[in-house]
């Protein structure tokens, strides 16, 4: 079986073209942007990394039922 392969029209790639400039434009991917950068390796950093547990249960534990969670150190190397 054969594949057949549309042409792209001209306007079919303006569209995507316009439909890709607009996700950009929505979805800010710069350094201001806390939900998607962090600077996770810094010598003072204001994250911690969580190791084998779910990130669904930390919430659930934290935010819903309010709850403490005992972090322990765990040196790296």
């Amino acid at each position: 079986m054969d594949d057949i392969v549309e042409p792209v029209s001209p306007v079919n790639h303006r569209l995507t073209k316009y439909l890709k400039q607009a996700r950009d434009r929505l979805i800010q991917t710069g350094t201001r942007n806390r939900l998607i950068h962090t600077a996770r390796f810094a010598k003072r950093g204001k994250s911690i990394d969580i190791i084998d547990e779910r990130s669904d249960d930390v919430f659930r534990i934290l935010v819903t039922d309010s709850n403490r969670m005992r972090l322990d150190h765990e040196s790296a190397g």
